[in-house]
């Protein structure tokens, strides 16, 4: 009996060495590591007719969707890259007007979400500022350029 609850142990443990840490945080062998910036965190906000007057197209840049960009044309003084993305675009934020809140990143930084940015404001991340320029349903332009 003793030796046969030594097998078990031993085929648990290789079990568990193999492949059996479902659900254990850790990725199978082989598999990249998730996108740390997901997307949005819903779908369109609303009604395309919610957003008539703020999705111009206007904006350098534009996050589509759950894609994340990469601002190629400016790099901060250490040489980084914009990275950016939506998480969540509404059709009515706190005053009433379309709002989003986009995540930003520099190559070697930490995320940061700037909250309710509506039309026309201006937010700061690292040596970037942001401006938004149009707010459609499922999309968010915006110029960033960095501090001189």
């Amino acid at each position: 009996m003793r030796r046969m609850l030594r097998s078990v142990t031993g085929v648990t443990a290789a079990l568990l060495l193999l492949g059996g840490t479902a659900g254990c945080g850790l990725l199978p062998l082989g598999e990249d590591e998730p996108d740390p910036t997901p997307g949005p965190t819903n779908g369109p906000a609303g009604d395309p007719e919610d957003f008539t007057e703020t999705c111009t197209g206007d904006g350098r840049l534009s996050t589509r969707g759950s894609t994340q960009g990469r601002d190629t044309e400016t790099k901060n003084s250490r040489g980084e890259h914009l990275f950016y993305g939506a998480v969540m675009i509404r059709a009515e934020g706190a005053d009433g007007e379309p709002a989003a809140v986009l995540r930003f990143q520099a190559d070697t930084g930490d995320a940061e979400d700037l909250d309710e940015l509506g039309i026309g404001d201006t937010a700061e991340f690292d040596e970037w500022t942001l401006t938004i320029r149009s707010i459609c349903a499922n999309s968010v332009g915006f110029d960033a350029d960095v501090d001189a």
